[in-house]
């Protein structure tokens, strides 16, 4: 429980990149020489080595998320008894395991650093902002390019702020590191790292000058651990900017010879922002000993004035005080979950592969304009020029003429030499294709996750909304809430499923643990489970003739659709029409589009209108399948005055999708058309948590051991997993919302946040359908997730008042260098790359 409650635009981030610097310091290590080399006796040679060595010094210098609250660490293996090779015959069944321990101890699995944790708390809230930009840091590969000269980092700004589409914008930053040689133990050369930080999309504050020095003398390893004991960041705006802003941290490691971890570290930051010609001064002073953490800071809450504020933590507990807020945390018996992770094929080798491709295309101005393209085959045109620059409505309208169907583009292979650029055909569909591949999986293979499904009841001329879940304890389907039209919930204590409960026919369902792809409940024991994969153009031999028997897309609306209209045809209505009445579409197989066929005439694209702005946000959508004998048989309805079942009942169907963020979009040579490139895949996954897995407490307390999950690795980041929607305000967390079609949303405006809901434990084996391939993930970030409690059991716990927050004197000006020409440097870093 919380004293009181605050909506999330007061939460103003104590700095707005001050904490770069924290992440990037506390725990900083580079393992340049061993500390038994340096001390004067006595203490341990560094365990580390090789290619470990070298990695586990890398993930010591990336930027990482920072709150207060101490880290109470993770093991990541399946099974304390087993290790994580070891499975069940029911998961060798289903995915034939890799044996991790097969692994040479040379390979990329092997030398893999151990996973970093933070807490995520309102503490990390405070640090809202740098911790988004601390996020971006953190794939700008800045580790891998120490001493090549200054470089590009291109970034996708929906990787760490959740918001717009993914692949639309990219941010490019200019990197320039120097400092020792990571593999080179005998290298005495200080660290220093330039990033000129550029947020086109901030007028107030577009660019920000930071500068990081790590002292050789201050760096120590210890065993596998690396060190630093005192760290500078310093940073500021450039002249002319809206906002103004200098800042400064300083972190603290305090170990001596004799120590084989900090004895004590501390952060010390202050910084002044400056507007219309007020300013304020924020800052913090924070000490953890023998882990015990206490800390001062001055915050800015949403009414613009300066907040001071607390934190403590004891053996049991965290008291906090934030914007005049009162918190108190548990700290034992925390839950966890996975944030980013390592793909490694069968051998052990980290995978790499391209899911996307940068296109240039000259305007008329004679200008070159670039657009990215991603799988399937989204294609952006870029808002901003190379320099951030934004393009003005005539340059916007140039850029998209040059990026239309059939016009020539150029791909970017390398960066530093445009000789090497190939030129293509651009081709885009404005809309997709999915075949949709099922498999009939055992309930229990679900336990524990909350399923939704729905359907119409003719008796009662209204939709029925059910939700169940898998309860492991008595081994079936139970069913928790039932709701018929805009009833309230019928089911007070949660009883079996019954095919009653389902008015006695297949229904789809939806959930999370299915990721990206859809179910049907068959029956009271097994799913029907799909996955999907994109019919690419130029991949059959003949066109497709497809049937739509409910919610069937009339093209007529889409150019005056909005929120209040529909743009389904009335009939067939799916549940009672005969099949007389089902639409017929024809999708070209050379093409990639689909028609509407009314007795041999084909319609308008089904495609959604880009100048109605209803679908910036919607989409159009529709599932299909092939009206063969043997389909039509499946789903009982040989007869033209038959009802077809549900499509998902097939072992293929098919959905169409057409969105600004679901297109299909392709590069054709110019001589050729049949030689096409299709945009690569992001791993798209199926597995099983090992049943014998001991995994740590998920958020929503679920114990996934045994459970499947078809998942998404992109770049290190796993999406499609299970989530809950989390309220770090109040501690609140609950089951996602689900709308009429089944989409699964958390409650932003109530401050409700989506969180994954497993830690997938290293090890465990996916395979990907569509080939065969199997891979193993292992932690590389995971999250710590505190539970909320009673006041009172605060009310004890004192902070400490001498803690004093600091002032201008914390701060030593910095000169930038100058910023080199963007015109001619390579693209090392990105967070596009698997």
């Amino acid at each position: 429980a919380r004293t009181t409650t605050m909506k999330r635009a007061s939460r103003i981030a104590i700095a707005t990149i001050a904490m770069i610097a924290i992440a990037l310091g506390v725990g900083l290590g580079v393992g340049l020489k061993d500390d038994a080399a340096r001390a004067s006796g006595g203490s341990s040679v560094s365990a580390l080595s090789g290619a470990a060595r070298t990695n586990a010094v890398a993930a010591a210098l990336t930027p990482r998320k920072v709150t207060m609250i101490p880290t109470e660490g993770v093991s990541t293996s399946t099974s304390t008894s087993g290790g994580a090779s070891r499975v069940d015959g029911r998961a060798l069944a289903e995915v034939q395991q890799i044996d991790v321990g097969a692994f040479a101890a040379t390979s990329d699995y092997k030398t893999a650093p151990p996973a970093s944790t933070y807490v995520d708390s309102v503490s990390t809230e405070i640090f809202g902002t740098p911790n988004m930009i601390l996020c971006f840091c953190a794939t700008t590969n800045w580790t891998d390019n120490l001493n090549t000269g200054p470089y590009i980092a291109e970034l996708d700004p929906y990787n760490c702020m959740g918001e717009g589409v993914k692949g639309q914008s990219t941010y490019r930053w200019v990197v320039n590191a120097t400092g020792a040689d990571l593999k080179d133990p005998t290298d005495t050369r200080d660290f220093k790292v330039n990033i000129w930080v550029h947020l086109y999309d901030n007028p107030q504050m577009p660019h920000v000058d930071t500068e990081l020095v790590v002292k050789r003398d201050d760096v120590v390893v210890k065993a596998d651990k690396v060190l630093v004991k005192n760290m500078t960041f310093t940073y500021q705006t450039q002249p002319g900017t809206q906002v103004t802003m200098i800042g400064a941290v300083r972190t603290e490691c305090e170990v001596s010879d004799a120590d084989s971890d900090c004895t004590a570290t501390g952060v010390t930051w202050w910084e002044k922002q400056t507007m219309n010609s007020q300013s304020m001064e924020m800052g913090a002073r924070q000490r953890t000993v023998n882990g015990t953490a206490k800390a001062s800071f001055v915050t800015q809450d949403n009414n613009q004035a300066l907040q001071p504020g607390n934190l403590v933590t004891t053996d049991t507990h965290v008291k906090m005080t934030v914007n005049g807020n009162n918190y108190c945390d548990k700290l034992q018996n925390r839950s966890f979950f996975g944030e980013m992770y390592g793909a490694y094929d069968s051998t052990g080798k980290k995978v790499k592969i391209q899911s996307y491709a940068t296109l240039e295309a000259n305007g008329t101005d004679g200008n070159a304009y670039r657009a990215g393209m991603n799988y399937p085959g989204n294609l952006y045109i870029y808002s901003h020029d190379d320099f951030g620059n934004a393009l003005n409505n005539s340059q916007q309208a140039i850029a998209a003429a040059a990026f239309s169907d059939g016009n020539q583009v150029a791909e970017i292979v390398d960066w530093n030499d445009p000789s090497q650029n190939v030129l293509k055909r651009l081709k885009i569909q404005k809309g997709v294709l999915y075949k949709m591949t099922t498999t009939v999986q055992p309930a229990s293979n679900y336990k524990g996750a909350t399923l939704t499904s729905g359907y119409w009841d003719i008796g009662a001329s209204a939709s029925v909304e059910i939700k169940f879940k898998y309860d492991e304890t008595t081994s079936q389907l139970m069913l928790t809430s039932k709701k018929t039209g805009s009833g309230a919930n019928s089911i007070a204590t949660p009883r079996a499923l019954t095919l009653a409960d389902v008015g006695n026919q297949v229904v789809y369902c939806w959930g999370s643990i299915f990721g990206q792809g859809s179910a049907s409940l068959l029956n009271l024991t097994h799913f029907k489970v799909s996955g999907a994969e994109p019919v690419t153009p130029g991949s059959l031999s003949n066109n497709l003739e497809l049937t739509c028997g409910e919610n069937c897309i009339d093209t007529s609306t889409l150019a005056t659709l909005n929120q209040y209209g529909n743009q389904f045809y009335s009939s067939p209505n799916g549940y009672s029409d005969a099949r007389s009445t089902y639409k017929k579409f024809l999708f070209n197989k050379d093409s990639g589009s689909l028609k509407e066929d009314v007795s041999g005439t084909l319609g308008a694209d089904v495609v959604y209108d880009e100048n109605n702005q209803f679908f910036d946000t919607s989409s159009v959508f529709m599932t299909l399948f092939e009206a063969t004998t043997a389909n039509l048989a499946t789903l009982s309805c040989t007869a033209t005055s038959a009802t077809c079942e549900r499509p998902s009942a097939l072992d293929v169907y098919y959905e169409w999708q057409s969105s600004k963020w679901e297109s299909m979009s392709w590069l054709e040579d110019p001589s050729d058309s049949t030689a096409k490139k299709f945009m690569e895949a992001p791993l798209a996954l199926q597995g099983k948590i090992p049943a014998n897995a001991v995994l740590p407490k998920s958020p929503s307390g679920v114990n996934y051991a045994g459970v499947s999950l078809n998942i998404r690795y992109e770049g290190g980041w796993v999406s499609d997993t299970p989530f809950i929607c989390f309220n770090w305000i109040t501690g609140q967390r609950q089951e996602p919302i689900v709308d009429e079609y089944g989409n699964e949303y958390c409650d932003y405006n109530n401050d409700f946040h989506r969180r994954s809901d497993v830690l997938i434990p290293d090890g465990t084996t996916f395979e990907q359908p569509s080939t065969g391939n199997r891979f193993v993930l292992k932690l590389e970030n995971g999250v710590e997730m505190l539970t909320a409690d009673s006041p009172t059991a605060c009310s004890a716990i004192t902070y400490d008042t001498t803690i004093v927050v600091p002032t201008i004197t914390s701060y030593t000006a910095f000169t930038m260098p100058a910023k080199p020409n963007m015109i001619g440097l390579q693209v090392k870093g990105s967070d596009r790359d698997l």
